[in-house]
């Protein structure tokens, strides 16, 4: 096993790596995905099809409902959970606001915006996303790191669906593609 600092020095270098996404370039720190783009990238997953690799480098991310792959393209940092100030009127999967690198964030309960128990323990990861406004998914655990998976049929039903790009076949298991363009749209409030 690899020491998690020493872990984590290495997948920084390689997120640092990957700046691209289905083709397209991210480019900090102002993110702006409209839907057109959001669908034209599902659209791209459809059309490579199951079996296709997506190119890329991965965080696989642990859920008490599974797992979950973020494109690593628009991780800046994973860090431990911090204090959040709580916003008022905000829903309950927004866990508050804190500052990062001397930024404003808002961290955003994954499993509990997909309609899972929010995340409790105090061991819990913020993967903070690259983009404005700043935007911390707060998952149970970061899991390592997948290139290019395969592509898979599946995905979760209900609610978390509309979050997912599509599935990837990691460990001979259908993992959902996190979409993190959406989450960072809704943690804006209305317009």
């Amino acid at each position: 096993a690899i020491w998690p600092p020493l872990w984590f020095a290495y997948g920084w270098s390689k997120l640092r790596i990957s700046t691209s996404v289905l083709g397209f370039n991210v480019s900090p720190p102002s993110v702006v995905v409209p839907r057109a783009m959001t669908e034209a990238m599902f659209a791209g997953l459809v059309e490579l099809g199951p079996g296709e690799r997506l190119p890329g480098l991965h965080l696989v991310v642990g859920l008490s409902s599974g797992r979950m792959l973020l494109p690593c393209a628009r991780v800046a940092e994973i860090a431990r959970i911090v204090a959040c100030e709580p916003i008022p009127g905000a829903p309950p999967w927004v866990l508050g606001t804190f500052v990062w690198r001397g930024r404003p964030a808002v961290a955003v309960d994954l499993e509990a915006r997909l309609g899972g128990a929010p995340a409790t323990s105090l061991a819990a990861m913020m993967v903070i996303l690259d983009g404005a406004p700043t935007v911390a998914v707060v998952v149970a655990e970061a899991r390592g790191l997948v290139e290019d998976p395969l592509l898979a049929d599946g995905g979760p039903e209900g609610e978390g669906r509309r979050f997912v790009l599509g599935a990837c076949r990691v460990d001979d298991e259908a993992v959902p593609v996190l979409a993190p363009e959406l989450l960072e749209r809704e943690a804006q409030g209305p317009a």
